[in-house]
């Protein structure tokens, strides 16, 4: 978890970018040094010894004027700690890898000196943990934060409660004029995705149970189970994925969640699917493009808008980050 979270962030963050040391303005090797800011470093021995200080040149000046003519003869000194930043561009995270800290080696204990066997005590029987323990904590999180779908719009419910047996585990309504009707949640797993075979599932009971909206909230989603919703929309349900965020997963050694909410939290966001055009390398006016290479381009975003009962498009220009996993394990 907490490794998911930090590579969410450094994949989404940017910084400063630092001005390279010298007259080419695109070097761009960081092994040449930086550019540092300058500060005049003022003493007495640089004011005493300045010529342009002459009682007579400094006669009828004023204060800001003198101390020009001190700073404008004193010695530079360069700020190592404040590189100089170029306001029109920005760094983003470049490829790492996560490294793994092998576990601790157990000891051997030595033998006693005592003779006779040690007493054994009685093995504590294995706690086997409940894969739905943590939904009922999901609900009272999507009860008080609501989802959230683009543009920032938030659906909240006018009541949420749980339900057991099958893969839907709550039922509501929204609030306000929504095109949601009676809407069931089904919740993925707490370390997997939620899989094709959940999608299946639920769409089948939620068709029997009469609910017009389904949302599926996960850490995670299968290739297939996104395709299988794109590939055969429900018409007589309306199908929506929810990303949940990876700290709703901080929770103490007793079990109990850390997660502070607000309420811009943002829980639970609706994601859609990606409109993109593929092209080869070669067609695209790229520079020293060979072939079998391909670009990918994003053209925007559709997502389904229960406030206004349409297919909302999100143009690429107001999508902050997308990355293209060139390793696909059919998992998000």
């Amino acid at each position: 978890m907490a490794l998911s979270i930090a590579r969410q962030r450094l994949l989404t963050a940017t910084f400063p970018y630092y001005r390279i040391a010298g007259d080419d303005p695109d070097e761009r090797n960081p092994a040449v040094g930086f550019a540092y800011k300058t500060v005049p470093h003022i003493t007495l021995k640089c004011i005493a010894q300045n010529p342009d200080l002459d009682p007579d040149k400094v006669k009828g000046k004023s204060r800001e004027e003198i101390e020009a003519i001190i700073q404008a003869n004193a010695p530079q000194e360069t700020l190592y700690d404040q590189p100089e930043v170029d306001g029109k561009r920005i760094r983003v995270s470049g490829p790492f890898t996560v490294e793994a800290i092998p576990p601790p080696v157990e000891q051997i204990t030595p033998p006693s000196p005592i003779g006779g066997e040690p007493e054994t005590a009685e093995a504590e029987p294995a706690r086997s943990e409940d894969p739905t323990a943590h939904l009922p904590m999901l609900v009272e999180l999507l009860r008080k934060d609501g989802v959230t779908f683009p543009d920032n719009r938030r659906v909240r419910f006018e009541h949420l409660s749980e339900r057991t047996g099958g893969v839907l585990h709550a039922e509501g309504e929204a609030k306000g004029d929504t095109d949601m009707g009676r809407i069931a949640v089904s919740f993925g797993p707490f370390h997997g995705p939620v899989t094709v075979g959940q999608v299946e599932d639920g769409l089948s009971e939620a068709v029997r149970g009469g609910f017009d909206s389904v949302i599926f909230c996960g850490f995670a989603f299968d290739g297939s189970a996104q395709s299988a919703i794109s590939a055969d929309p429900n018409p007589r349900v309306h199908v929506h994925l929810a990303h949940i965020r990876p700290d709703v997963m901080t929770t103490d050694s007793e079990g109990k969640n850390l997660l502070k909410t607000t309420a811009a939290s943002q829980l639970f966001t609706v994601f859609g699917e990606p409109d993109v055009a593929l092209k080869p390398a070669t067609e695209a006016g790229i520079a020293e493009a060979k072939d079998g290479e391909w670009v990918v381009e994003l053209l925007g975003v559709d997502v389904y808008d229960p406030l206004t009962g349409e297919v909302s498009s999100s143009s690429a220009d107001r999508i902050a980050a997308w990355f293209l996993d060139t390793d696909y394990d059919n998992r998000t």
